[in-house]
């Protein structure tokens, strides 16, 4: 999808569940489609990745290595990614009382020559999503980022298809 943010200003938007039975976590068409469809706009890709940082057969880091992407969760826990085979830093069951723990649903994003995009936050939304007794409502911990942008001047894209008015 992509969303139109102001005139001659877009993002591409990317709603992405993998397979936990393909070969590998990350399916390496997405990067390439990404690549091919994609190529200098900025891109938001969300979506649950079945990949962790630490996992041996992940292969998480294909978005920010093949399509310069950054992760918002990385970004928001100082800028490193945990190393592959580390200890797996497991949610607690409830509420996480911080982000410091890892999950498999993973927000990535970049700008582009027209748009400077940012994370300005990355939460868990947990407690947002409880039942009246207060247990959660599903099993992964909801996400939320928060994004700042500012538009560069002198550059727009054109309209996708014959302008706004039809």
């Amino acid at each position: 999808m992509r969303v139109r943010i102001y005139e001659g200003v877009y993002i591409d938007m990317i709603n992405l569940d993998t397979e936990v039975a393909g070969t590998l976590p990350v399916d390496p068409n997405v990067a390439d489609f990404i690549d091919a469809n994609s190529a200098g706009n900025a891109v938001i890709v969300v979506g649950n990745t079945h990949s962790l940082y630490t996992g041996f057969m992940d292969n998480i880091r294909l978005f920010t290595i093949n399509n310069g992407l950054t992760d918002a969760w990385v970004q928001a826990i100082g800028g490193n990614a945990p190393a592959r085979g580390a200890d797996v830093i497991v949610c607690p069951p409830g509420v996480p009382s911080n982000i410091g723990c890892e999950g498999i649903d993973k927000v990535f994003y970049r700008g582009s020559p027209i748009i400077d995009l940012s994370s300005s936050g990355f939460f868990y939304d947990t407690s947002r999503f409880l039942t009246p007794k207060g247990v959660p409502l599903f099993k992964r911990n909801p996400i939320r980022v928060e994004f700042v942008y500012t538009l560069k001047s002198g550059l727009r894209q054109s309209d996708l298809c014959g302008g706004p008015h039809g």
